[in-house]
């Protein structure tokens, strides 16, 4: 997929649902090291949203010529999050030079970032400046010489100090592959500014949710002993330098990457279920929750931090005391359970069954024009079922729509007199001529949007929307869902 910005298309890939992980890769590969690795720890953990993405440059996003340094490249990661996850919080997983990146993140969103993993992390931009260890291969099968090119021979022995059947095989898949299609000359011009402007590491606020270093002890790219100078940065994380790992430890040392990695999730998890809720996290998403497994049948979703169950607990107790003591609420929602198990009916024969079960007399109607034909069928409908009606047409009262200072391009006459859309659509003199004669119902057909909101506003008695206007597709909204 793309994600179109401003001035440059991102490309990305997005897997599962629910909590997003955002995932930012080194350099100058792809999405493909990040995927490799944090896919098959979801397996088992289905209820977050994985996105993947290629910084400019690398992978299939073309680097532009007006990039010119990384906080370039910061502007942009903080562009793509507000376009495709906006608002919402996320745990952020980097390696290598994307560490770097992550953390000038933090250093400018850090109120959203609910946890990190820095995976074989870059702490100094430049490589001059780090303290490296010497390169070490431990393992090593020479069989498998053949099998590599002199450039794939001279990456793996700079960057792994296992070189063996899996490490090869995953190594070309995820690694080699990326450094392959990179537009290495666009990133080496970004490496004349390869650093932030500003100190990454200085804090105001510590990172104070779960953490996680992992660091190679034979990683003679980006070493592991720098790491530690920014140690005090991050009070809850773990620190962990394993020994016979390079800067491919995830894959060099698998079972110990995906056991830190699911301690590292479990720690962010129960994070999140102590997290005091912010205001912004009580906003309700419930179109990401499959409702039939979790409030229809009473249990809260435990992975949807913004669940209304579990972040609104005094929302909810409140509309449990609404029905208990307000006596139209008590009894519409009796009535309408009632004639909603009685028999699945037209929506014009369930809107009878409701106003004959609350004891409603009089039906008000408040109609469009061009539906009233509609509206006479309607009306006679609930006449024979012994209900009193009042019926106003939208264009009550004949007003010019420049009485109520509509612009008047939108105005005008025709020579010979008036055409309909001359006159104004008035919902507030339907609302008050109905309120006039004491409804105890008002029915919408066909409002125009907003003037249905207006009428809805002013009317005394309760309202509901029979008919629901839509030019297009004969006045049923939902079926454009289906095109």
């Amino acid at each position: 997929m793309e994600c179109e910005l401003d001035n440059i298309k991102i490309y990305y890939e997005v897997y599962g649902d629910g909590y997003p992980v955002l995932n930012l890769h080194g350099w100058p590969i792809d999405h493909r090291i990040m995927k490799g690795c944090i896919e098959p720890i979801f397996k088992t953990r289905p209820n977050y949203k994985r996105i993947y993405f290629d910084l400019p440059g690398m992978g299939k996003t073309k680097g532009e010529d007006w990039i010119e340094s990384i906080d370039d490249y910061l502007k942009i990661i903080i562009e793509f999050i507000e376009k495709i996850i906006p608002n919402e919080n996320f745990i952020l997983v980097g390696e290598s030079y994307g560490c770097y990146l992550a953390r000038g993140l933090i250093k400018k969103k850090q109120n959203l970032i609910d946890g990190v993993l820095f995976l074989v992390p870059v702490i100094l931009p430049y490589e001059e400046q780090r303290d490296l260890p010497e390169p070490s291969i431990i393992v090593k099968d020479e069989s498998l010489n053949i099998k590599l090119s002199a450039f794939e021979r001279d990456m793996y022995e700079w960057a792994a100090s296992i070189i063996n059947e899996k490490v090869l095989e995953r190594g070309k898949k995820e690694w080699i592959s990326g450094f392959k299609i990179a537009d290495m000359a666009f990133l080496e011009k970004i490496r004349e500014n390869h650093a932030f402007s500003f100190n990454v590491d200085l804090f105001n606020d510590k990172f104070t949710k779960p953490a996680l270093f992992l660091l190679g002890r034979q990683d003679s790219a980006v070493g592991y002993r720098d790491a530690l100078n920014i140690i005090e940065n991050y009070p809850r994380a773990t620190f962990a330098i394993l020994d016979t790992a390079g800067h491919l430890l995830q894959i060099e040392q698998e079972e110990s990457f995906n056991i830190l990695t699911k301690d590292w999730l479990d720690r962010v998890e129960h994070f999140l279920k102590k997290k005091p809720v912010s205001n912004n996290m009580r906003y309700p998403t419930c179109y990401k929750c499959d409702c039939s497994q979790h409030c229809s049948i009473g249990i809260p979703n435990k992975e949807l931090i913004n669940c209304p169950i579990r972040s609104s607990p005094d929302i909810q107790r409140k509309a449990i005391k609404m029905y208990q003591t307000d006596k139209l609420i008590k009894k519409a929602n009796i009535v309408s359970t009632i004639v909603k198990e009685q028999i699945s009916m037209p929506r014009l024969q369930d809107t009878l069954e409701f106003a004959r079960g609350m004891g409603y007399k009089k039906i008000g109607i408040a109609s469009c024009a061009s539906l009233q034909k509609e509206t006479k069928i309607i009306a006679e409908r609930f006449t024979q079922n012994g209900f009193e009606v009042s019926s106003v047409c939208c264009q009550t009262g004949g007003d010019k729509k420049t009485n109520v200072d509509t612009p008047e391009d939108f105005a005008l006459p025709f020579k010979k007199g008036y055409r309909m859309d001359y006159v104004t659509c008035n919902p507030v003199a339907q609302a008050l001529l109905l309120n006039n004669v004491k409804t105890d119902l008002n029915l919408i057909i066909g409002l125009c949007i907003g003037h249905d909101i207006t009428f809805t506003r002013l009317s005394d008695a309760p309202v509901s929307t029979l008919i629901a206007k839509d030019r297009i597709i004969h006045h049923n909204p939902a079926a454009t869902l289906e095109l």
